[in-house]
């Protein structure tokens, strides 16, 4: 399953023109392979809602932000899925 959202994903950014631009990786969120502050800017999307310990997954990401530190975040609750789900 995981390598076929990345191909919707890898899919989407063709039709945008912005193939390349994206490297995709599968790993797993509580213990990532990027070095500490790898990272001026982290996106997460619709993540926490569906994680079982969504705080080791924050330490993670705040482990691999730059001084700089900039996370763009937002996700559903329940009732927000069941209407994007509708």
């Amino acid at each position: 399953m995981p390598g076929q959202k990345q191909d919707i994903s890898r899919l989407n950014f063709a039709c945008y023109e912005l193939r390349g631009v994206v490297d995709f990786k599968i790993q797993n969120a509580r213990c990532l392979s990027f070095p500490d502050r790898g990272f001026d800017v982290i996106f997460c999307i619709s993540v926490y809602y569906h994680l079982e310990i969504p705080f080791q997954v924050l330490e993670e990401i705040l482990r691999i932000l730059s001084l700089k530190e900039k996370i763009v975040s937002g996700d559903f609750n329940k009732k927000g899925m069941d209407i994007i789900n509708e």
